[in-house]
């Protein structure tokens, strides 16, 4: 999970990224920590942690509208079916439901600090992955009624989750006494499916991991810098080199391409692009510690946020200013 710090209002830049230059500076709240995007609104949201609020940005415009949410908000999903906007409180333990429409909120209370969302507009349901002492849980909301229902891992901690919305399979990411690995949830029965990934000591899991429903992969970031690539139909895996401490990846199916945000300073961050069918990488620079991404599948462009902006001492003894590259991929 990001660690912030700095207790000043933030900015977002937009970058061009074929010319690298500054097209718009967006101001968002007190230390922002994920952002996602609505391809059908146009809609692009930031969870603002030490700010207790959720910064909506006009993709169009670049206007910004500020909803007070729960305490230390970060994990952050949207139904683009419902336009429904989910956010997790990790200090209140509760979710922030936002009509994307009105803006208007209710608030649903969850086992443990909940960490990061994911969401099947197919279904209509939503997974938030919790954690609480050496215990983690998975909790699932009905779209419509928002009930919620929870598995239990005892003494591991949930993780980030991915959801295949084709064959209707949850993956969790735990971590452990023993190590780290993927679970299976049955989107269907909400149990735990067979054909996990199981345990890997020798190289844990390390941020949100992403799945391209179109190609049945799950993509999982490891602490060597590598990718670990997972056939879904046959639970074969592959390993893709990917920086360093690669953070979260996040895929468009569309043009089948996979970005790897990676680099802590005093380094450059970097991005690195998998091809889907090949596993071939690319390299592409961002800003200073590169944390959280969202695409739009749209536009297919990619929004990176870069927790030190262009400041490679990184100096978190005070609020320092973040920026978001904009990555436009050829199409």
């Amino acid at each position: 999970m990001l660690q912030i710090w700095g207790d000043q209002p933030a900015t977002v830049s937009v970058i061009n990224g074929t010319t690298n230059s500054v097209i718009a500076t967006v101001p968002v709240g007190m230390s922002p920590c994920d952002i996602a995007v609505n391809p059908q609104t146009n809609k692009i949201y930031v969870t603002n942690r030490n700010g207790q609020s959720l910064t909506v940005i006009d993709g169009a415009t670049n206007n910004t509208t500020t909803v007070n949410v729960g305490d230390q908000p970060c994990g952050l999903a949207v139904n683009t079916a419902t336009n429904k906007v989910y956010v997790a409180n990790q200090a209140s333990g509760n979710i922030t439901v936002m009509d994307g429409s009105t803006n208007n909120t209710v608030t649903l209370t969850v086992t443990g600090g909940p960490l990061f969302i994911a969401v099947n507009s197919v279904t209509n349901k939503i997974y938030v992955a919790c954690s609480s002492g050496i215990e983690g849980n998975v909790t699932q909301i009905n779209g419509v009624t928002n009930e919620t229902t929870n598995i239990l891992f005892a003494e591991e901690n949930a993780g980030s989750t991915a959801i295949n919305s084709v064959t209707n399979k949850v993956y969790v990411s735990l971590f452990a006494y023993h190590g780290s690995g993927i679970s299976i949830i049955d989107g269907a029965t909400f149990t735990l499916a067979s054909g996990g990934y199981g345990a890997d000591t020798s190289d844990p899991v390390t941020g949100e991991i992403a799945i391209d429903a179109t190609s049945n992969k799950i993509y999982v970031p490891q602490m060597s810098g590598s990718v670990a690539v997972i056939d879904g139909a046959t639970g074969s895996v592959a390993k893709v080199k990917a920086g360093q401490g690669p953070s979260t990846i996040v895929v468009d199916s569309g043009i089948n391409r996979i970005y790897v945000p990676s680099g802590t300073a005093p380094s450059p961050g970097m991005v690195t692009v998998i091809n889907g069918v090949s596993n071939s990488t690319t390299t592409l620079a961002v800003g200073v510690s590169p944390t959280r991404a969202a695409v739009n599948p749209v536009t297919h462009r990619v929004y990176v946020t870069n927790y030190c902006g262009n400041d490679l001492s990184c100096n978190t003894d005070g609020p320092v200013e973040g920026t978001v590259t904009v990555i436009e991929a050829a199409h």
